[in-house]
């Protein structure tokens, strides 16, 4: 039988499920481990275990709106309007806030307004993993691939974000 709130928000399980497909559906299928580490950084005062993470995925304990707020953070697919469905709105508003508060300490366009710094900054890094003393041709060529990989696997998932075409 699901459990349902009293606070006029989805069934745990539903909410449970929700942030559980969030948490998988990302490029990188973030675990449990690593979901719980994430938040914690983000929350260092108040640190979070995978088990508990698990509990909320599995409709066995509610998460409060901060934790909420957290996951959504660390996600980073998670938008208000979704929370608001669930019926969780000061979680929706907290997190419509702390994004407004991002985005206005760092302009998008201010991380890389110009494109010849961040090609110089990979090309920098390229240099320097090619230039690592003591490692293997093939070491240095699968950590290059994996840093090109990363960059990516996080252009894919902007363009997935922004509902871009990635053909």
């Amino acid at each position: 039988m699901p459990t349902t709130s009293t606070r006029g928000e989805a069934a745990l399980e539903e909410q449970g499920a929700f942030f559980k497909a969030k948490r998988t559906e990302r490029l990188d299928a973030m675990t449990l481990i690593q979901a719980a580490e994430l938040i914690s950084n983000l929350s260092p005062r108040q640190p979070i275990s995978n088990s508990g993470i698990s509990h909320w995925e599995s409709g066995r304990r509610r998460a409060d709106d901060r934790f909420v707020v957290m996951m959504a953070l660390a996600y980073g697919n998670i938008d208000p309007d979704e929370l608001d469905k669930l019926g969780r709105t000061k979680a929706a508003d907290w997190l419509r806030r702390e994004l407004a508060e991002r985005s206005a300490e760092t302009p998008a366009a201010d991380a890389y307004a110009d494109i010849d710094a961040f090609t110089a900054r990979l090309q920098r890094q390229i240099a320097e993993i090619s230039a690592l003393p003591g490692a293997k041709p093939e070491d240095k060529q699968r950590m290059i691939e994996a840093l090109l990989r990363h960059h990516e696997s996080l252009a894919d998932l902007t363009d997935a974000q922004l509902g871009l075409d990635t053909a």
